[in-house]
């Protein structure tokens, strides 16, 4: 019975992969008319032991979204008193503060800091633009991402790309970033559901900004899906759009140990939302959610692809042998290639992948472990990561 279970869910879940990925096909960017609206923007930078190429990244980016109705906040936490002189230098506002004394979440301690220090800046902005240390947008992307607030979308959403893809991690990393698009945002834009956040490169209503980080749960060790089950449980007619055209430059990690520790709050993150709001979410009236609370149980893909290739064999003997009535664990390994295959296809990634196939194979398997550690880990931390050089 456990078998047949937790077949049937990879199964449902190859489908809902298969699904998701073939009506992402059909996404197109939003049209757009940018303008020069007096849109008050304010850049938000939340920076961990920031060094040297956070303040290199903040100078280019400041000069790049150089404009009367844009402003920059730097929030550096435990950063050397050089770099905080620095920071200070190039940011139109900045503070310094540690949080490392405070029970649960610093990243939520952090964000609960930076929304009622915005209050105390002496001029009011219409949308917040969050920013990891690493990331890049240029002004057209901006504009984009303006252009969507300014049509009454409470929150723009950029494309994350990565700035190169030189290792197996660092492909691994980039490719499961885009399948994410496909998945979590393109396939969702086309159905009506809302596009799934993705930690930076958002522009956001800052009053709905605001009242989402006050209510952020200090034991959840993520982000990002907070943010969005708070915003969809306290506004009915919440609207999300995402632009492809709109992209921010985002750095992969290329080493296997930044790589494990960030899927391991990924992980911990998606799955502590999962088990705390997914009842909630799942017996919503509201599509959005229960589309969102199905996504949230979703097992690790990379994991659920590796080794339902690799125990097929196993399944197709079970099945000759009479012990289950159908081979469900191949059907959903043949569904699940199917599947990246046609997300490799439009992305035009079978070479590279071909290249890294091994090296990618076991990262995918390492990932499965880490689903269960995250998952019953303790609660209540941000595990901090940065791109390695």
């Amino acid at each position: 019975m456990i078998y047949i279970a937790l077949t049937s869910i990879v199964l449902f879940y190859a489908v809902y992969m298969l699904l998701t990925i073939g009506i992402a096909w059909f996404y197109t960017s939003p049209d757009t008319t940018l303008s020069d609206s007096d849109h008050d923007v304010l850049v938000f930078f939340p920076m961990y032991k920031p060094g040297a190429d956070a303040v290199m990244n903040l100078n280019r980016q400041k000069k790049e979204l150089e404009h009367k109705n844009v402003k920059v906040l730097v929030l550096s936490q435990e950063a050397d008193s050089a770099i905080d002189a620095e920071l200070a230098r190039i940011a139109d506002y900045h503070k310094a503060e540690s949080f490392s004394h405070l029970s649960g979440n610093s990243y939520h301690h952090a964000l609960a800091y930076a929304v009622r220090h915005i209050e105390t800046l002496g001029q009011s902005f219409d949308s917040v633009l969050l920013l990891d240390p690493d990331n890049f947008m240029d002004q057209y992307s901006l504009q984009r991402l303006i252009a969507s607030r300014s049509a009454g979308h409470d929150v723009g959403l950029s494309r994350r790309k990565s700035y190169a893809k030189e290792t197996s991690t660092s492909l691994f990393d980039g490719l499961s970033e885009r399948l994410n698009d496909y998945m979590l945002r393109r396939s969702k834009a086309v159905m009506g559901f809302h596009p799934e956040l993705s930690g930076s490169g958002m522009l956001l209503d800052t009053n709905l900004f605001r009242n989402a980080v006050l209510k952020l749960d200090k034991k959840a060790p993520g982000m990002d899906k907070q943010l969005l089950i708070h915003m969809m449980l306290m506004k009915d007619d919440l609207q999300i759009s995402y632009d492809e055209d709109a992209v921010v430059l985002d750095e992969k990690t290329d080493q296997a140990a930044s790589f494990n520790r960030q899927r391991l709050r990924w992980f911990g993150n998606q799955y502590y939302n999962a088990y705390h709001y997914g009842r909630k979410l799942l017996t919503s009236r509201d599509s959005s959610l229960v589309d969102y609370g199905i996504s949230l149980w979703r097992p690790p893909r990379s994991f659920q692809i590796v080794a339902s290739v690799l125990l097929t064999p196993f399944d197709l003997y079970a099945y000759w042998m009479g012990w289950i009535h159908a081979p469900v664990l191949a059907v959903s390994a043949v569904i699940s290639v199917v599947a990246i295959s046609l997300f490799l296809l439009k992305e035009d990634a079978f070479r590279m992948v071909v290249r890294q196939m091994l090296p990618m194979a076991g990262t995918a398997l390492r990932n499965g472990w880490t689903a269960l550690h995250g998952s019953g880990s303790a609660s209540g931390s941000f595990i901090h990561t940065r791109a390695d050089k």
